[in-house]
């Protein structure tokens, strides 16, 4: 069973980087900023981190006395 996921895996991973390589690349603005990607990423994770802990909140999280009424 091992063996066809790895095999599975192979494929993709090869038909991965042949789209790669035949796609055509375009050139935006934000590529000619150094490391924008990862940046960027961080900034997303940061906002996630932040957006679910407000949500977390006010929905999830209930008043210490909750259960004692």
């Amino acid at each position: 069973m091992k063996r066809k996921y790895w095999f599975i895996l192979f494929i993709l991973a090869s038909a991965s980087i042949i789209i790669e390589l035949l796609m055509p690349h375009y050139e935006y603005w934000w590529n000619k900023i150094p490391a924008f990607f990862v940046f960027f990423g961080f900034i997303g994770c940061i906002l996630i981190i932040l957006v679910s802990k407000a949500l977390g909140k006010l929905f999830i999280q209930k008043n210490e006395e909750y259960y004692n009424d």
